[in-house]
């Protein structure tokens, strides 16, 4: 059921490939502990539909429900845990909550730091959040100049 989601997600009919991914996470729930690593990637999947759907709560969710899985079931340098990671990271983004993003990313490495992250794993995180901290800073600056102008067009009305 989860291969046929996917399928049909990649032919573009998510509400076809919710049906299927919500069929596999019942089935999944019914016969799996709860946090086994088939339920975080099924949820995961559903997660990827939501976001093609542009539902970036609900996509959140689902990662995040992935996220707790995982983080609980796998070594903490696993490919799947940073796929969550960079999913979460990236739903912050798209909803342009990229101080969300930074404050997620800076609990994730406190939270880990007693662990160890492969180099790779940590490098992909810290890729994701320098783009959240150039767009913060960005957003920064362009405000800056926004009230410099503003403050310049104010002084003129003035006169």
């Amino acid at each position: 059921m989860n291969s046929i989601g996917l399928l049909y997600r990649d032919e573009k009919e998510c509400q076809i490939a919710l049906k299927y991914l919500n069929q596999a996470l019942g089935m999944y729930q019914r016969i799996l502990p709860s946090q086994y690593p088939d339920i975080a990637s099924c949820l995961g999947n559903i997660g990827l539909v939501y976001e093609d759907l542009k539902d970036y709560e609900q996509a959140f969710a689902y990662y995040y429900r992935a996220f707790e899985i995982d983080k609980n079931m796998l070594p903490s340098d696993h490919p799947n845990l940073m796929d969550d990671l960079n999913r979460i990271i990236d739903i912050y983004m798209k909803k342009g909550e990229d101080q969300n993003a930074m404050e997620f990313y800076q609990n994730i490495i406190i939270e880990f730091e007693d662990t160890l992250f492969s180099a790779h794993a940590l490098k992909s995180l810290s890729d994701r959040t320098l783009n959240v901290v150039e767009r913060i800073d960005y957003y920064k600056k362009a405000l800056v100049i926004f009230e410099k102008s503003f403050n310049l067009t104010d002084s003129i009305i003035i006169y």
